[in-house]
Formats: structure tokens, sequence, C-alpha cells
């Protein structure tokens, strides 16, 4: 699938390696044909959406705030 559909390929390089193995081995290691099949039609629009396989399971971080000083003082200068 990868070879035919150019959006999906250039979709599965823009993710992460370990996230491209996450992807790789979880469609791998179904036993049978029609079951690699149905993992991988149902990881298409999480790639194409650049998600990984577990993003949905992992901790958010918060983002980082930028110091008042800085956001105050600097800010207006460059924009």
């Amino acid at each position: 699938m990868l070879k035919s559909d150019r959006r999906l390929k250039a979709a599965f390089g823009h993710l992460t390696p370990g996230k491209q193995k996450e992807y790789a081995e979880y469609i791998d290691s179904a036993k049978q044909d029609a079951t690699r099949i149905n993992r991988l039609r149902k990881c298409i629009p999480m790639i194409l959406d650049g998600k990984g396989l577990n993003d949905k399971y992992r901790k958010k971080r918060p983002q980082k705030l930028l110091p008042e000083t800085f956001s105050t003082y600097l800010l207006p200068i460059y924009f």
C-alpha cells in the first residue's frame, strides 16, 4: 500500500521511527492476511493524521509558558 499511495508514503515517512515501528509491528503481528489488511485499513487515517498507534494512551506534556518578562518586553519587538 505504501508503494502505491504517495500521500500515505509521505505521511508515514514524517512519523518518528518509533511510531513507524509501532505500526509495522502491529500490522505484522497478525497471523492471517485478512487481519493484516483490516489492521492496515484502520491505521491509514491515523497515519495520514500524523498520529502514533498508541498516542491516545500517552500522557500529554504540559506546554511550557514563556516567562512574563520575556513575553512582555521582547515579543513586541519581534512581532
